[in-house]
């Protein structure tokens, strides 16, 4: 119980962290961040759309943001591979 954590290393010239899955992990996190927010701002527009009396260009909006947001995060998935 009083023992090191799993995680310490024992070079005290080398770190424990694993910076470069800690810099894709938070790359990934802030792109998935970004499409989402964006897609939150294109719902309230498309139910504005609705709102106002224009519920097929409300549509065709939600369903190309959704188009386009997941060709993103596939292209992004993909160039960090």
């Amino acid at each position: 119980m009083a023992g090191e954590p799993h995680y310490v290393s024992t070079d005290p010239n080398k770190s424990a962290m694993d910076y470069s899955a800690h810099e894709d992990t938070y790359s990934g996190f802030l792109m998935l961040t970004k499409v989402a927010s964006i897609g939150c701002v294109i719902a309230l527009l498309s139910l504005l759309l609705v709102y106002i009396g224009w519920p097929v260009t409300a549509i065709l909006l939600a369903l190309s943001t959704l188009v386009v947001c997941v060709v993103v995060l596939a292209i992004n998935r993909n160039s960090a591979a």
